[in-house]
Order: structure tokens, then sequence, then C-alpha cells
């Protein structure tokens, strides 16, 4: 398989680089057509194992065509395994392996879809054995292409977990899951600490955070909790190149805990961890760092989902993440984080308007009137800048005018949840006091035409209809 790039490989290779380069072309939809037609051909025969190879090591190939390549190989070993006798399968998986330390630098793109294809072949390469020691030996010693390692661990549960694509038996199949994911998955752990440990960068990688993620069904939670990864996920949101990669990790890691009686212990850790980033909502925001303010308001917003029930008996002991939420809430001044809390408003709602949770109702009774009067600030119109249109506040964009009139439309759902938690009248008293106040204030300075500061009148009045449709 290594000498692919022989009399097969050449002679298909300089059709494949000008169907590439005319797919990409001016040329006409005919030209394109043919092309496509001739690409998909390619894909399904059998010439195409040694033209990809040929394209993967050739210098002169362009990263569109070798990406082309991998992608190409990957669907060769998933649905055309057949075409291989078996005596073939180490010399495809060691030709895999030389072409993740070719790729270690680069283009990325190349070298996940060559982690992925490697993951593939282990999975229907049943007589071998001992994947994960093999791949560590090969790739995870050379720190130039440790990363590679490091990208095989992280796409083979999806790609085990996706395994029914693949034409394996059952039985074949359910070995081979225990086999890689089940038995490994200690080991996985154990890699993964030592490499977040070998160096301050390392800990701070986005592919450390994506590995983690991907085995976090396979190993114990409370396992990965209690080791010093969990340090590291905590560490990972202070950096900027890791920040949405340990987002992502520990959103997967709350959705693991939503059992929360079996998991009760794994969450009194997890949360006065999750207690250290209340500050950063704040400097997020004053920042005005909006990207870091979204992360962290998920992160918020997922673990309320997650421990709810939780929320609903032990109001008290919870109520400082509630807080947090809402505090998300209130300072997202371009409201681009705020829709992310809504799922869990009405969850915590569903769950604290049942009888036997009357007390934790009571508990938050003051947060949800907190929430009517932030949301009915958010539903404002924005504020032309001086000497903008009054008609045309979105300056044109019909697209950012439809979204927002769509989200207002939301937030009037989180304005009637707040009905069913603190009554309907509370509730439409805050708009007809802020009504009140606007024309007290600028109701004598009101003309035919020109209606001064109309956006906080119009936001009550909103809100009035979305919450009077509560009323019995």
């Amino acid at each position: 398989m290594a000498t692919a790039a022989t009399m097969n490989g050449q002679q298909a290779f300089a059709p494949v680089l000008s169907a590439l380069a005319t797919m990409s072309s001016n040329a006409d939809r005919s030209q394109k057509g043919q092309a496509h037609q001739y690409l998909e051909q390619f894909q399904k025969s059998e010439e195409a194992w040694s033209a990809t190879f040929a394209i993967l090591h050739a210098p002169q190939s362009s990263d569109e065509a070798k990406l082309f390549a991998a992608t190409t190989l990957k669907g060769k070993i998933v649905f055309d395994f057949h075409q291989l006798p078996r005596d073939s399968l180490s010399q495809l998986r060691d030709t895999l392996l030389a072409l993740l330390t070719t790729y270690a630098k680069g283009p990325k793109p190349v070298r996940t879809q060559l982690a992925v294809c490697l993951a593939n072949l282990a999975i229907q390469f049943l007589e071998w054995k001992d994947v994960l020691p093999t791949v560590i030996r090969t790739l995870g010693s050379d720190p130039a292409s440790i990363k590679c390692a490091l990208e095989f661990i992280h796409v083979l549960p999806e790609e085990v977990t996706e395994g029914r694509k693949i034409n394996l038996a059952e039985d074949d199949l359910i070995n081979r899951t225990r086999e890689l994911l089940e038995e490994n998955a200690e080991q996985v752990l154990q890699l993964l600490t030592q490499y977040a440990q070998s160096s301050p960068e390392a800990a701070k990688e986005g592919i450390l955070m994506d590995c983690i993620t991907s085995w976090i069904r396979e190993v114990p939670l409370a396992d990965i909790v209690a080791s010093p990864l969990m340090e590291v996920v905590m560490g990972a949101l202070q950096s900027d190149d890791s920040f949405d990669a340990a987002v992502e990790t520990l959103c997967a890691i709350f959705k693991e805990t939503r059992d929360v009686d079996e998991n009760i212990e794994t969450i009194k850790a997890l949360y006065p961890r999750l207690a250290q980033l209340q500050p950063r909502i704040k400097g997020a925001a004053e920042e005005e760092d909006w990207e870091t303010f979204k992360g962290i308001t998920r992160v918020f917003a997922e673990a309320g989902e997650a421990w709810v029930v939780l929320i609903a008996r032990e109001a008290q002991q919870f109520r400082a993440l509630v807080e947090s939420v809402l505090e998300c809430c209130l300072r997202d001044h371009e409201r681009e984080a705020l829709s992310q809390t809504f799922n869990f408003w009405y969850e915590l709602k569903q769950y604290i308007t049942l009888e036997r949770y009357m007390e934790a109702r009571l508990q938050f009774v003051d947060v949800y009137s907190k929430l009517v009067d932030i949301m009915i600030g958010h539903l404002e119109y924005p504020t032309p800048e001086a000497g903008g249109s009054e008609t045309d506040l979105f300056e044109g964009d019909r697209e950012a005018e439809d979204k927002f009139r769509e989200f207002r439309h939301q937030m009037g759902d989180v304005l009637k949840d707040c009905c069913e938690v603190i009554g309907v009248t509370e509730c439409l008293q805050k708009s007809y006091v802020l009504v009140e106040k606007w024309v007290g204030q600028y109701g004598p300075q009101a003309q035919e035409g020109k209606v001064p500061h109309w956006q906080k009148l119009e936001a009550p009045l909103f809100s009035m209809r979305a919450m009077g449709r509560m009323v019995p």
C-alpha cells in the first residue's frame, strides 16, 4: 500500500487533479458537471485506493487535492473495505501511520481526515489488538507528531459510536467497541493527564480539550473530575486559544451529570469550581469581550439546566448559580448570549411551579421579579446614534431586524414563565409603572410625528401584550 504511487496511482493522478481544478475554476456548468461526475465515479473505483495515496505522497499536490484524497480514502475504508485483501491491512495501517507523521504539521483538515481513516481501519481490522499502544508508540514519542496521536484519540470514540455505518457484524462491533473504548479508557485518562502536565502550553491546547470531551462517556466521570485534568480544563478557560474548546468540555461534563442522584458527589465537586467563574461575568462585560461573555453564559446556563431538579430541591444551596445566570442576562448589553439562558428559566419554572417545590418558588420570587425588569429592558429597540435615522434603526439590515423581532417574541415567552412564578398581576404592574414613568417624563414633549424616547414606551407595551395572554 505504501508503494501506491506506482502505475495505477500515477495514471489516475492527473485526471483527478484536472477535475478538481475544473470544480474550483470559472468553467461553465456543463464542464463542472462532467468533472463532478468523474470524481464521483473515481471515488467508487478500486483505482482510488492507489491514486489517493499517490496524491497524498506527491509534494506538488495542492492542499485541496490532498484533502480530497484523504476524504476519499476515508470513504473507501468505511464503504469499500471489502475491496481490500485481508493480508494488505497491516500495510495499510503502517502507511496511514507514516502519512500522519508526514502531515503532523498540517494542513490540519488533512491530518484530521487521516486520523479518521486510521480509526475506521482500527474498527474493522479485528486482528489488530494493540491499537492504542501502536499509535502511541509510533506517533506519541516525537513532539512533532504527538498531535497526530491526540487527533486519533479525539476521533476514535465518535467513529466507533458511528460504527453502524460500517459493514461489520453486530457481535464484532460490540466486541470491538469494548476493545477500543472500554478497555482503553483508563490508559487514555493517564495519557491525557501526562500530556497536560508535560508543559504549560500543552495544558492549554484545544486538541487536549477535544480529547477529554470525546472520552467523557467512556471514562467514569468521577475519575475525570477527581483527576488533574479537571484543573487543566478550568485553566484552559483562561486562554484564548483553548477557551471555546474548554467551554465545550465543561458543558459536556455537566450534561453527563443530569442524573443528579447518581452524580451527586461529582456535582458537589464541580459546583465550587463553577462558582470561581462568577467574577468573569462582570469582567468580560466590562471589557466588552462578548465572545468570552457568551461562553461563560453558556457554562452557567448549561450547569443550571443539568442540575435544575437539584436547584428545585435545594434552592438555598444553589441560589448562587441561579443568580449567576441572572447576572449574565443583566450584563448582556449586546444581547448575544441572552438566548442561551431561556431554556434554563423555562426548565426551572416547570419545577418550582409544582406543589412539592413551593419552598423553592418562594426562594426565587425575587429572582424572577428581577428577570422581568431585565427582559423588558432588552425588549427595547436600539436607539439611533446622533444623526441616525429614526425610521431605519438597523441601518438597512433587514435580516438583523427580522432576527430581533423574533428574539423579542422569545423574550416574551420568558416573561410568560415569570408570570407563572410570581403572578401575572405582579408582572403587568411592572410594565404599567414603566409606561406611567414614560408618560410623566416624556409625555408632554410628544408631538404628532415625533415621540421622544419611544423605545422606552414601546418595550413595556410589548411586554404587556405578551404577558396579557396569561390573564385567566
